[in-house]
């Protein structure tokens, strides 16, 4: 969630967010995670599309959903960050740091 907090509105509106529902280790689902980002370019990817209140959530905060099954299948392409190369790298790395440190 520090990543997203770094974010202004514009970058916010630029960014695409995916997520898998399930978290492992963590206390909060991927929904959960989405609607506190404030990203509204968002997909959850999950095996459990078929849940009623899953679907409905996504649903009710905009969220698209992407079966964890057709993940492979799916093209996604992502257009090359325009920020100055040093600060992608900066931001990169602070999105990683978490993972490196073991906290995720």
């Amino acid at each position: 969630m520090d990543f997203f907090s770094t974010l202004n509105p514009k970058d916010k509106n630029r960014v695409v967010f995916l997520s898998d529902y399930e978290l492992l280790r963590q206390a909060k689902n991927g929904l959960q995670i989405i609607e506190e980002s404030g990203i509204k370019n968002t997909t959850l990817a999950t095996s459990y599309y078929t849940n009623p209140s899953i679907r409905d959530k996504a649903i009710e905060l905009g969220v698209k959903i992407l079966p964890k099954q057709m993940a492979s299948i799916v093209p996604i392409s992502v257009e090359q960050n325009r920020l100055p190369y040093e600060n992608r790298f900066a931001r990169f790395r602070s999105l990683l740091a978490p993972i490196f440190a073991g906290k995720i």
